[in-house]
């Protein structure tokens, strides 16, 4: 698995003001898109950054996209409505016949409005849980015990 800090990001920002100039002078809010963007964004990268989206908030990941135009959705669809978006590639017409992409990674598009809570998220939450490491036996173990707990609670309160 390749770090979490290890992928490619473009920075979007409105017409007139650089990239650069938008991040140097902290205009956060001059910045339209962030997209982290394959060749090397993997799936487990992609999930801590999914996951740091709903880590404060508790808001569902909720992809949207259709077989044909699908740079619309990673673009247009998340500057017009200020939610996250993802897909991955392969799925979508154009980039599938373009041969943009390799299959299977995946491409994430943070709106203006998120760029906030999914960076004090990041620094907040504990990128790698320890259940991720735990394998399969400990990790069952533990949810069971878990469960007996809050089925026990749950008669008692």
């Amino acid at each position: 698995m390749a770090s979490l800090l290890d992928f490619d990001a473009q920075v979007f920002v409105p017409v007139g003001r650089s990239t650069n100039e938008a991040i140097a002078m902290k205009h956060v809010r001059d910045i339209d898109i962030i997209e982290l963007t394959a060749g090397r964004l993997e799936p487990s990268q992609a999930e801590v950054v999914l996951r740091a989206m709903s880590y404060s908030t508790g808001e569902l990941w909720d992809p949207k996209g259709t077989p044909a135009l699908g740079c619309a959705w990673l673009f247009t669809y998340p500057y017009q409505s200020g939610k996250v978006n993802y897909a991955v590639t392969g799925l979508a017409f154009g980039m599938k016949s373009k041969e943009v992409f390799p299959e299977g990674l995946i491409l994430i598009s943070i709106p203006y409005n998120w760029i906030p809570i999914i960076t004090q998220n990041l620094q907040e939450m504990n990128w790698a849980p320890p259940a991720y490491s735990d394998g399969r036996e400990k990790f069952k173990k533990r949810e069971k015990e878990m469960l007996q707990e809050l089925a026990q609670k749950s008669q008692n309160p």
